[in-house]
């Protein structure tokens, strides 16, 4: 009987690590040769995944809660625990809401904010999260790059000073832009910043045309003025927006500036999740 047993254990355990190793293979080979850019669907909040070719993967935001990770279950794969980067916008509820469990069931290697403060058990739990994780921290306080590959690389634009230990009273203003560059590609992560905050960016005369523009402040009227639309020259805009929210985001507003300006607009609250892929030459949305 022991005999029996023993010879049945050890074929299960064969048929499990097959099985294992064929999953593995399957996610290996689901891999695409093109970076991707994944705007979450996460409700009102921003969580957008990229993942370039040789498998490196930033996070920027987390959205307002845990759904982020079933999100990134769905992209990345089951037995994925790795990400490269992590970038927080700024303080507020529906940009690190998930952050603390991203850190908790992912190893993270580092993490870029602002080093701006909110009183708050959200942002408390997160900071906490990020000293239990031992990532590596950039503090987006200058214009600086952080390169991501050969071929890619993020331009950390805004803000353009320190605001480390400060409590901000409107984090929106102060929250990362940044630019991610892959060969001629071109898409521009904008956080929640307001009117305030895009005419100093325009003025500092870093932003450059771009294929792709995350729209800032989830479409509030607020926001993606005729000045940012004018320096980034965008084809297509995407919305990180849930649907039917009290904010009215997007703001009709909103729509009809990208509309007179002939950039085609995709929202997550009437398409889900949105994919961008790119060669580094030309992007499409992907299927």
């Amino acid at each position: 009987m022991k005999q029996w047993a023993a010879r049945h254990g050890e074929r299960f355990a064969l048929l499990v690590l097959f099985a294992l190793a064929l999953l593995l293979w399957r996610q290996a080979e689901a891999r695409t040769p093109y970076l991707e850019v994944h705007m979450l669907n996460v409700g009102q909040g921003d969580a957008v995944l990229i993942e370039l070719p040789d498998g490196f993967q930033l996070l920027v935001d987390g959205g307002p809660d845990a759904s982020v990770l079933s999100e990134l279950s769905e992209v990345m794969g089951p037995f994925d625990r790795t990400i490269d980067l992590v970038i927080a916008t700024h303080a507020d509820a529906d940009h690190i809401g998930g952050l603390p469990d991203v850190l908790a069931r992912y190893d993270v290697e580092a993490v870029v904010d602002t080093g701006g403060l909110k009183d708050t058990a959200l942002f408390n739990a997160w900071a906490d999260a990020v000293v239990a994780e031992g990532a590596d921290v950039v503090l987006a306080d200058r214009v600086q790059e952080i390169p991501l590959s050969d071929t890619a690389s993020l331009m950390l634009l805004w803000p353009q000073e320190s605001v480390t230990g400060r409590t901000l009273t409107d984090p929106n203003e102060y929250s990362v832009v940044a630019e991610l560059r892959y060969g001629a590609f071109s898409m521009l992560l904008t956080g929640d910043i307001e009117r305030w905050a895009e005419q100093r960016i325009v003025q500092s005369r870093v932003l450059t045309d771009v294929d792709v523009l995350k729209v800032p402040h989830h479409g509030s009227k607020t926001s993606t003025t005729e000045a940012l639309l004018a320096a980034t020259t965008p084809e297509l805009a995407t919305i990180s927006v849930g649907a039917e929210n009290r904010y009215g985001h997007p703001t009709d507003l909103v729509l009809d500036r990208l509309a007179q300006h002939g950039i085609e607009t995709l929202r997550t609250d009437t398409s889900g999740r949105i994919t961008l892929q790119s060669d580094g030459t030309s992007y499409w949305i992907a299927q």
